[in-house]
């Protein structure tokens, strides 16, 4: 048996959804956006089924996460790399069967209410082990008072995190093993081009389960995350992506993995000086001009691989579950009549 915690109403909509024959095709997804800085109500049930981990004494201290981002090295069975190109509704099928949610149960040092920030994360291996940024598993101990490391999946369960197996900070990379053990891995592939085609699946300002695609644009260094050393290499792509999206995987036509969400970076060149200004009865002065650009960054696969002492297929030294423990259940969810 698995530890995790089910949202019942995701369920509930999901199946409502499909009685009323949806335009979109089974198995899709409608999501629910937060109204402002009100929760969503996918939202407050993540939380309480991970609140209901915490008490069981399910999830991964913050203090413990501090130590465990020391280690440095893990050995971890790979899947092989894919050959065939997909479509784009078997790209987004891939990502999404890999996605995992990673982030903290919080609470703030403004207040007594708990809180859950989840970023993104990917599978990479089976028993649950997942990939996402170093900055995402790290506790913000400027606004975290109280700590606690969770996952979730795309469909509404949440799961514990066991430990971290791995580390970077400079490179932005953590490997996690957890309790999302049917997220599906991605295979991970480092012989990456300009041009090539490449997606993401991510939450960027929490708008669920957004899939975007684009180019490889180049290969540029970077400063390190940690602020010191030599510059690291980073893979800048033109996917979509935003605060939120940290940690969730860059595909490439096969769906395998050549990096994941890093940094975003916007660069606004000064406008022109706008015209003089008109006198009456003259046209309005043409408007101030400025160029716009948004760079998104990511780790490389190249960084990740460098964390993992990859084993044979059939080695008996491969990573091995955590011994499951009995699930969570869920406080019970009355549906909403309508999405807020």
């Amino acid at each position: 048996m698995r530890a995790f915690a089910v949202i019942p109403w995701l369920l509930l909509a999901l199946a409502s959804v499909a009685a009323g024959a949806p335009a979109q095709a089974p198995g899709v997804p409608v999501y629910e956006d937060s109204d402002g800085d009100e929760p969503s109500r996918e939202e407050k049930a993540l939380q309480q089924a991970a609140l209901l981990l915490k008490e069981a004494g399910k999830l991964l201290d913050g203090k413990v996460v501090k130590e465990q981002l020391a280690r440095t090295k893990c050995a971890l069975v790979l899947p092989p790399a894919a050959t065939k190109p997909l479509t784009g509704p078997e790209a987004w099928r891939r990502a999404r069967s890999a996605y995992v949610r990673v982030g903290h149960l919080y609470q703030c040092r403004h207040c007594s209410d708990w809180h859950l920030n989840l970023a993104g994360g990917y599978a990479i291996a089976a028993f649950g082990i997942v990939a996402t940024c170093h900055h995402v598993v790290l506790p913000d101990d400027r606004d975290m008072k109280e700590a606690w490391l969770v996952c979730a999946d795309d469909d509404g369960h949440v799961f514990p995190v066991h430990e971290v197996l791995a580390a970077d900070a400079r490179t932005d990379v953590a490997i996690l093993r957890t309790g999302a053990r049917k997220a599906e891995p991605l295979p991970l592939r480092v012989d990456v081009v300009p041009g090539e085609t490449c997606w993401v699946f991510s939450d960027p300002m929490g708008a669920r389960g957004v899939f975007s695609s684009g180019i490889v644009h180049r290969f540029v260094q970077a400063p390190p995350l940690d602020g010191g050393g030599e510059r690291v290499v980073v893979v800048e792509v033109g996917a979509d992506w935003a605060p939120g999206s940290s940690g969730s995987a860059v595909l490439d036509e096969c769906g395998n993995t050549i990096g994941h969400v890093a940094s975003i970076k916007a660069q606004l060149e000064e406008p022109e000086e706008a015209g003089e200004p008109a006198a009456a009865g003259d046209a309005a002065p043409p408007m101030p001009l400025a160029t716009y650009l948004v760079q998104h960054a990511a780790t490389r696969a190249a960084d990740v691989l460098r964390l993992i002492d990859v084993l044979p297929a059939k080695s008996v030294e491969a990573a091995k579950p955590v011994e499951p423990a009995k699930p969570v259940a869920p406080a019970k969810q009355e549906p909403a009549n309508t999405p807020r």
